[in-house]
């Protein structure tokens, strides 16, 4: 293969891959939007830096940047601009170690994320009381949500809500803890869990654990696409080194090519002045000999 089919190959490769990033940067940003669409309103309920809403803002934010530096790798190849390759393969190497610390803190985080979302759903629980100036209470409206969901009830079993701020005074639970398979009319649901002979028709499951293992679920979603984004960087990585070196002797074959052309141009014209003046100097001698 000869050096220009070889140069030629390598850019095609480099726009291909430059596309593939681009390609998963959209997808990203789609992750995320579906991510903020599939919560259950846990900013309220789980404010924690691994709650859902979270994570879609770190995917939307790692596509819009990888769509950005996709863009700006193209306009630098297509200027031949050291500069520009420079700048986006450091940026591309911070972007690795960031996707490779958030694949890492998926994986060994799992214990300390269970034992934060359980502190956030106690704190939760405790927050749900309804005011007669206000009736519409959104933590308590979305542990509405996560229960009649995921059929659990409380943060370990129905029982912590017994007693909370809520009902301070009685052991009852949300009506959104009875499990409505047990009902033949979902309208025998309304103030179930006021009744004590009830009980045995509550979600028996606390929610620490659905909860917590559905947002795990959708975290494991951003390993997937970090590890995608890591192999496509490496590949670009590579192939932005070769198109360093490649411009580097690209600049330097032009440079070399130019500076011996005008050293030729300026001895030939050097070499024939001469030979003028030594003609214009003997021409008055001619008619002697």
């Amino acid at each position: 293969m000869s050096a220009n089919q070889s140069i030629n190959a390598l850019k095609k490769a480099y726009y291909c891959f430059n596309a593939v990033y681009c390609v998963l940067g959209f997808g990203s940003i789609g992750l995320g939007i579906w991510l903020f669409q599939e919560n259950f309103g846990d900013f309220v309920v789980a404010a924690t830096s691994y709650s859902t809403i979270g994570i879609s803002i770190y995917t939307s934010v790692m596509g819009l940047t990888t769509i950005g530096l996709s863009l700006f790798a193209t306009i630098g190849l297509s200027a031949k601009s050291r500069l520009y390759l420079s700048l986006y393969f450091f940026i591309v190497v911070v972007l690795v170690f960031i996707q490779l610390a958030s694949c890492i803190a998926s994986i060994i985080y799992e214990g300390p994320v269970r034992k934060q979302v359980k502190q956030a759903l106690y704190a939760g629980i405790n927050q749900t009381t309804v005011a007669k100036d206000y009736p519409v209470n959104h933590i308590a409206a979305t542990w509405d949500e996560i229960q009649s969901s995921l059929g659990c009830c409380g943060v370990e079993n129905y029982r912590d809500w017994f007693f909370t701020t809520r009902w301070n005074r009685n052991a009852f639970v949300p009506d959104s803890c009875c499990d409505v398979d047990q009902f033949s009319n979902h309208q025998l649901t309304i103030n179930c869990g006021k009744n004590s002979r009830m009980r045995q028709l509550f979600y028996q499951e606390g929610c620490h654990e659905p909860y917590t293992n559905w947002l795990l679920a959708h975290t494991r979603l951003i390993f997937v696409f970090c590890v995608l984004f890591i192999l496509v960087e490496a590949v670009l990585l590579a192939l932005t080194v070769k198109m360093l070196i490649y411009l580097r002797d690209y600049v330097e074959t032009d440079y070399n090519e130019n500076y011996n052309a005008r050293y030729n141009s300026g001895t030939n014209a050097g070499s024939t002045n001469r030979e003028a003046a030594v003609q214009l100097l003997q021409s008055p001698f001619e008619q002697y000999r």
